[in-house]
């Protein structure tokens, strides 16, 4: 008789951590649920080490399948979709090598998922010990000594102990229906998705080659499907103590952060990326709404004065090496040929429509080369950003182009002085100013 369908596929990446996936493995097997709601798959990206054996080790504890990756690199996305297409389960639970299950970890999910909405769900599960570049001191050794259920009963309400997102979670009474942003909290270290909505979102994107930022972008897109995102702290798990490279992986999770971009030329993944690279994740919340809420504020700001001034100071400049960040929807016919951004994707749909090529962008990290303009063009549209974003503006039109136009005190609002002081400022300092401000 063919074994029952699980409720549950278990899938975990690995490469090389041999030790760590036995510790994993072993959590597995002590679930309170039973062994034939679940499968566990082990997807190996290419080990060298005793990987293969540790799991034939395990095949009498647990349904277990090993599947099996050429190493061509760090392809972690691709072992979880590998992963995800053997899986015999309505229900993918994603696991890292060296997350420890809890108990009740696979019921806890299984639980949500049962009490999903018709659209499905994502569930994100608590993780103990969870912080990106450091585990607890003295985890190593009570993990030795007691069980992952017993550190936590003893530590759980300790701060170093709880889980990285654990004050914001906090904030939102565990309740990510109240994040305006949730994907933002959904890590693949432990979570869930029914099968339908991974494969209808695409799975994990494998151009992710390095660690970091992946997780988060396959929960936009979930959301941006209409899958709703829930928080269990049942689903709990705890990370164990392994040997991290904290420089390494913060250059790494830049370099995504630029990946992220790329795959979503929008203003929400460009603040993202602002925000991100700042070593913050919490502000982007506050940040995102303040956005929303001064794109409302500016639909009737027109800068069609600001722009004909620049055509006409700008004049010696081709107009295919402008680039004009805040172009509004009145763009005079001598800039037409410019290269145009608004933070309004309600404007940059007129202009296109209208003929005109424009792209939707604040202006902290557009879609150019570096030092492929002549000069940017930044109107007083960003004028509301200012306070928190002039200094990143200053950048970024220094990285784009040589000259800085803005409609200094003519124009209304902070912009103009914040924006052309800070990059006079980055120019000054580097001697490499030539144009006007």
């Amino acid at each position: 008789m063919p074994a029952e369908r699980p409720g549950i596929s278990v899938i975990v990446p690995t490469f090389n951590r041999c030790e760590h996936l036995a510790a994993t493995l072993a959590s597995l097997a002590a679930q309170t649920l039973p062994r034939d709601r679940f499968e566990v798959i082990v997807c190996d990206d290419g080990s060298t080490d005793d990987t293969y054996e540790v799991c034939l080790r395990f095949r009498d504890e647990l349904r277990l399948r090993y599947r099996y990756q050429e190493d061509l690199g760090f392809r972690a996305a691709a072992a979880r979709n590998g992963g995800a297409r053997v899986a015999a389960a309505e229900v993918l639970l994603f696991l890292d090598t060296g997350t420890l299950a809890g108990p009740d970890l696979l019921a806890g999910h299984l639980a949500a998922h049962e009490a999903a909405p018709p659209a499905g769900l994502a569930v994100a599960g608590y993780t103990y010990c969870y912080h990106p570049y450091g585990s607890p001191p003295g985890l190593a050794g009570l993990l030795e000594a007691h069980s992952p259920a017993e550190v936590v009963r003893r530590h759980g309400e300790d701060a170093a102990f709880q889980d990285w997102r654990h004050d914001e979670l906090v904030r939102l009474g565990f309740d990510l229906g109240r994040h305006g942003l949730p994907w933002i909290m959904f890590w693949s270290m432990n979570c869930s998705v029914s099968a339908r909505e991974f494969w209808r979102a695409g799975g994990f994107c494998e151009s992710f080659d390095r660690w970091g930022v992946e997780d988060m972008e396959f929960g936009f897109r979930l959301v941006r499907g209409g899958v709703p995102l829930a928080f269990s702290r049942r689903a709990w798990a705890l990370e164990s103590p392994h040997p991290r490279d904290a420089e390494g992986n913060a250059a790494s999770n830049r370099l995504n952060l630029a990946k992220l971009l790329d795959l979503h030329r929008e203003p929400l993944i460009e603040l993202t990326w602002a925000v991100f690279t700042q070593d913050e994740i919490w502000p982007l919340e506050t940040d995102h709404r303040e956005l929303v809420e001064w794109t409302a504020r500016a639909r009737g700001l027109r800068v069609r004065d600001e722009l004909e001034r620049a055509a006409e100071e700008l004049r010696d400049v081709p107009p295919g090496r402008i680039a004009v960040f805040g172009c509004g929807d009145d763009v005079p016919a001598a800039l037409a040929g410019a290269v145009l951004f608004d933070f309004d994707e309600e404007v940059v749909g007129r202009l296109n429509a209208s003929g005109l090529e424009a792209r939707a962008a604040i202006g902290l990290r557009v879609a150019l080369p570096a030092e492929s303009m002549a000069a940017v063009v930044v109107t007083s549209r960003l004028s509301g950003l200012a306070d928190r974003w002039a200094g990143r503006i200053a950048e970024e039109a220094r990285r784009v182009g040589g000259r800085l136009w803005t409609a200094s005190g003519r124009a209304p609002g902070p912009v103009a002085g914040a924006v052309a002081g800070a990059v006079a400022g980055a120019v000054d300092a580097h001697g490499t100013h030539g144009g006007q401000v």
